[in-house]
């Protein structure tokens, strides 16, 4: 039943939780807590900690992008509502708690992706000037 779950939740030590959430994502982030304890300081890890939340990940190691040794940068699709502060300080913390203890976060990017059209066109023009001397 649903009113049990802030108890399942305590009881497989689930890093975050929200009231507010709806009954979906509770029993999701309740599912995943096992593997997230599991795989703690893995990418994967830290897929399973933010994707549950409605954002998407793409993660940018040190050796991707010529970054210092250790380091990481994370780039976090939001949907159209966006994202607020409090979601994203208790984002960043739950990736420090998620990632490898020996990496460092040193970019977060907030990327929100909006439909819509792109219209372009292009002219080309050519001519030449002649003059016509009688002859």
């Amino acid at each position: 039943p649903a009113n049990l779950l802030p108890w399942l939740a305590w009881a497989f030590s689930v890093d975050r939780w929200d009231e507010k959430w709806p009954e979906a994502t509770k029993r999701a982030v309740i599912r995943d807590a096992y593997f997230i304890h599991c795989h703690k300081g893995t990418i994967g890890a830290i897929r399973r900690v933010v994707e549950p939340l409605g954002y998407l990940i793409n993660v940018k190691e040190w050796w991707e992008t010529n970054d210092p040794p250790g380091t990481f940068r994370l780039d976090i699709g939001v949907l159209e509502s966006g994202i607020t502060e409090e979601m994203y300080l208790e984002m960043e913390r739950l990736i420090a708690d998620a990632k490898p203890a020996s990496r460092h976060l040193i970019g977060l990017n907030i990327i929100q992706d909006i439909p819509g059209y792109l219209y372009t066109g292009g002219v080309v023009c050519d001519g030449d000037v002649i003059t016509v001397y009688p002859g």
